[in-house]
Parts: C-alpha cells; sequence; structure tokens
C-alpha cells in the first residue's frame, strides 16, 4: 500500500469541455500520466477519493489549465490536500488559470511558561 493524500475541493470551468478533452483528461481508452490524477466531472475538476503519491499533481494541474485554455476556459477555486505526513497539507489554488500554491508549514514557537515550580506549583 503505497503513501496516500486526501483531498477536499474543486477547481469549477468557465464552461464544459469538449468530449475530447474530458475523454483525454479522464484517461478513456487509454492511461494518460499527463493529467493523473485530475478529473473532470461536468464543469469542475477535481481529485477524486484518494491519490497515491507519485503522481506529479501541480505540474499536471499547470498541463490540464493550459489545455483548457485553449478551449478559451478559465479556471478558478481552490483544492485543499492532507498526507499521511503531519507537514504535508496545502491548497492548490488557480485564479483565472493562474496556478499558485499555499504548501503547508508547522513551526513551534518559544515555550510560554504556564507555572513555575519551586517546591510548590506557583
Amino acid at each position: 500500500m503505497g503513501y496516500r493524500s486526501h483531498f477536499r475541493g474543486t477547481f469549477q470551468l468557465s464552461e464544459r469541455p469538449s468530449e475530447e478533452t474530458i475523454n483525454r483528461v479522464n484517461n478513456y481508452g487509454q492511461y494518460n500520466e499527463d493529467y493523473d490524477p485530475w478529473e473532470i466531472d461536468g464543469n469542475e475538476v477535481g481529485i477524486y477519493g484518494e491519490e497515491i503519491k507519485g503522481y506529479d499533481r501541480l505540474p499536471n494541474l499547470k498541463r490540464l489549465v493550459s489545455l483548457l485554455d485553449t478551449e478559451g476556459i478559465t479556471v478558478n477555486g481552490e483544492v485543499e490536500w492532507e498526507g499521511e505526513e503531519h507537514d504535508d497539507f496545502g491548497i492548490m489554488i488557480v485564479k483565472n488559470n493562474v496556478v499558485y500554491v499555499k504548501e503547508g508549514y508547522q513551526e513551534f514557537h518559544e515555550p510560554v511558561l504556564l507555572a513555575e515550580y519551586r517546591g510548590r506549583w506557583r
């Protein structure tokens, strides 16, 4: 069993892509790793269910947005991800066909004194 990530959210499309594009992205007929693990469902793009790590989800999202742009389709929205590791989380954002990513980062602050013990708690 491989490393898995979970996803929440979808990207909205300004219009439904052509059937040829939907078939190409959704891998109907043959395996196409250029767009995995993304899928088009009507006027939305998302990762449905879990993804086994190993796919290049961000480069493939950029390729997918470029493909949709050639059809005059605008992509907008946010998809959050959370992996099995505590520091594997973030948000993929597309605004008017420009792809951004906010990757998770956990930082610990300096310790705060909650109580002091000098023979008894104060």
